[in-house]
Parts: C-alpha cells; sequence; structure tokens
C-alpha cells in the first residue's frame, strides 16, 4: 500500500502590509531577469519587492527613495539583496554602494555570497578590478571605479563613510536612532539616492526601525513598504500562520526547519524570529508619550540621596548616565544627566558627577533605550528636563 505524500505548505506571497508610491515604469523585472542570467533566481514574493521597489518616477529618480522590508529569518531577504546590488553594479552603473550589516559576520558573509556569485560568471567577473577581503575593508571594485562597499555599523563612529547612492540597512531591528540620524543628511548631495531597511521583526530596543514601519503601515509618501508577519495573539502552533508569515515557505525554507526551531526557541523567540510578531512593548511604548511629557519639572531642585544608573546600547555604541531621587512628598524624579556615543567617556562623567557632592548610589545596565525614555529629544551631551513621578506608571499606549 502506497501512503499518499502530504502536500507541501507554501507561504503567502503577499505581505500582511504594503505601500507602493506611484510609479511610471520599474526597473525591477529587468532586475529579477539579470540576476536569473547570473544564476540567481528569485521566488515570486522576492520579485514582487523588486519590481514595486524599483519604480521610476517622472524624471528618471526613484518613485520610492526609501524602501522597508520586514520578513521574518530563512526566508530570502538575503536574494532580494544580491539581485538588487548586481543589478546597480553592472547594469545601472551606480558609482557608490554601501552594504550595511549590525554584525561584521552578517556583512563578510552577504559579500562572500556575491563575490562567489560573480566569480562563476566570466561575463560579470571580467568587470572586477579587486575584491579586497582584509576585516572591515570587504569591496567589490570594477574596472571603471565603481564599487560595492560593505560595512558593520559597530565599526567606526555611528554614521561614518555611509554616503552612497544606494545604501543598504541590513538588521535594521539593531540599527541606533543615532546612527541614522547621522546617515541619513549624508545622502542629500547624491543625486538620486535610495535607502534600504531590511529586517525581522523588532525589539523594544528597535525605536528606529518602529518609526519605518509605522510610516509604512501608514502608506506614507515616497516609502515603498513590505511586511510579512502575524499580529499579536495568534496561535503559534497553527502551521497557516506559518505560511502566512514566511513566503519562503515551501520555496527556500521547509516545515521541518520551522518545526525544529518551534522545540529549540522559546514562544517570544519563535514568535518574533519566524512570525514576524513585534514585542508588545516595542509596538505600544511602554509609556503613552502624552503622559510622559505632562510629568516634566525643570525647575525641580537636586534630592540629598541620588542614585546614578549607567546604560550602554548592546553594541556600545551609545552610553547614557541618568539619576533618579525622592521629591519632598516621597514621588520619584529621573534626568538624564549625560547621552553620547561609545564608552569612553562614562566613568569620567560618573566620577565629575560623584565629586560634584551629589553623592549617590550607581547602578549599570547594558539595555539602553534612554533617549526614548527619558530624553525627549534633547541635544546630545545636554542635561535632559526633569521628569516627576505621578504615584502611578503610566498606562501603555494603546
Amino acid at each position: 500500500m502506497t501512503a499518499l505524500a502530504e502536500p507541501v505548505l507554501f507561504g503567502k506571497q503577499e505581505p500582511r502590509f504594503a505601500s507602493v508610491p506611484p510609479y511610471r515604469v520599474s526597473l525591477g523585472d529587468d532586475a529579477v531577469a539579470f540576476a536569473a542570467n547570473a544564476g540567481l533566481y528569485l521566488d515570486p514574493w522576492q520579485q514582487m519587492v523588486l519590481r514595486e521597489s524599483m519604480g521610476m518616477a517622472p524624471g528618471g529618480k526613484w518613485s520610492a527613495p526609501q524602501i522597508g522590508l520586514l520578513v521574518p529569518r530563512q526566508n530570502g531577504k538575503g536574494a532580494i539583496l544580491e539581485a538588487l546590488e548586481l543589478f546597480h553594479m553592472f547594469v545601472l552603473g551606480t558609482p557608490l554602494i554601501v552594504h550595511s550589516a549590525h554584525k561584521f559576520d552578517t556583512s563578510q558573509e552577504h559579500f562572500l555570497r556575491l563575490r562567489t556569485l560573480i566569480e562563476g560568471n566570466p561575463d560579470l567577473d571580467r568587470h572586477v578590478k579587486s575584491a579586497p577581503t582584509s576585516t572591515g575593508h570587504e569591496a567589490i571594485i570594477l574596472r571603471n571605479g565603481n564599487r560595492l562597499k560593505f560595512k558593520a555599523r559597530t565599526v567606526g563612529g555611528a554614521g561614518r563613510g555611509f554616503s552612497a547612492d544606494l545604501l543598504v540597512l541590513d538588521e535594521a531591528m539593531l540599527l541606533p536612532e543615532q546612527a541614522l540620524d547621522a546617515m541619513l543628511p549624508t545622502l542629500g548631495a547624491r543625486k538620486n539616492p535610495q535607502v534600504w531597511f531590511t529586517s525581522s521583526a523588532g525589539t523594544p530596543d528597535s525605536a528606529a526601525l518602529w518609526r519605518i514601519v509605522k510610516r509604512g503601515r501608514e502608506k506614507a509618501a515616497r516609502l515603498a513598504y513590505f511586511e510579512w508577519g502575524n499580529e499579536s495573539g495568534i496561535d503559534v502552533l497553527d502551521r497557516q500562520n506559518w505560511a502566512d508569515a514566511n513566503p519562503g515557505l515551501g520555496y527556500r525554507l521547509s516545515l521541518q526547519t520551522l518545526e525544529d526551531n518551534l522545540g529549540l526557541l522559546s514562544e517570544d523567540g519563535f514568535a518574533r524570529e519566524h512570525l514576524g510578531i513585534w514585542d508588545d512593548a516595542a509596538e505600544t511604548g511602554i509609556f503613552d508619550q502624552s503622559v510622559w511629557s505632562s510629568l516634566a519639572d525643570p525647575g525641580a531642585e537636586r534630592g540629598a540621596e541620588p542614585v546614578f544608573a549607567v546604560a550602554t546600547a548592546p553594541d556600545r555604541s551609545w552610553s547614557a548616565v541618568a539619576v533618579a531621587w525622592r521629591r519632598p512628598d516621597g514621588s520619584p524624579q529621573v534626568m538624564l544627566a549625560d547621552y553620547k556615543p561609545m564608552t569612553g567617556w562614562v566613568a569620567a562623567r560618573v566620577e565629575e558627577l560623584r565629586q560634584s557632592g551629589a553623592g549617590g548610589h550607581g547602578v549599570a545596565g547594558s539595555r539602553a533605550r534612554c533617549r526614548g525614555a527619558v530624553g525627549g529629544g534633547a541635544g546630545e551631551g545636554a542635561e535632559r528636563p526633569v521628569r516627576r513621578g505621578s504615584g502611578r506608571r503610566p498606562a501603555p499606549r494603546q
């Protein structure tokens, strides 16, 4: 007796959220065809993303200067970027492309895949002058001088060396707000720049990515946006929810892989990494901004026994020093004393505060999101407005 094979479950090719600015003509299908000629074959959803992201407006400029792509891991996001960068290098003649990831290993892996693809195609490889492989200097340099550079955002100062005609910011869930603030203005001098933000679902620390997500879901002008994932509260064991969130399922991602990872990851981890579900605090925010702002009291006097806290971003790119004390009525009051890049300045600043006579105790951590929590957007290095406690925890945003 022959057993019938279980039908293959294919991922949904249409995103949960999508927004595409109108365009006159698209170069996306040309990019898909060029990639196929090079041996890189894209799934239907990948082809759609390129087609809708590479639309041209009247006048020959991109209809969408900004692209947001959110899709769970292992679905083939990297193949889209490989096809995009190949087309820019060898067809459009883009002078400078920068591909950036949060971690060096991720950026290097993308470099190695693309270099291998080019070396396997003599018609492409003959245009390559060099492909440096030394750590931190990986690049593909063509004989005409055009370059594709690979950078990790943890190397060098925030925003340095990211001015490009095409800027790809992979792992955008780990993109610091301050790095984004430094990068985007550098693109203004380019004639027709485009920046891609690619990521899986974020965490409460993904403030920069969450702004892009909100703009995409609100269908902001001049932003092409594509997001695959489930809403919170769904049944994480329902295989149809897996298919809705993973467009590569059945193409390059197997159901067995997801089932294996379900047994290894926490429920929250599986929901975030494979179902595209954001952590609740990331979507709602810890505090309602209007309530938080109403508690400002810039004229408050320092308390007698303050407590200082030091926090750094996970990649040590930014650090913060905060202070808290009790008001005369017993309610807590907090203030951001300093917020600057890197960590080298922290010890001296803490000692300065200690020597100032403020005294107090200290705590430290490495999960900083201090700008959103206590800053209110004041300038770098300045003391922030004081916040007084209300005697209750502000309600999360609805």
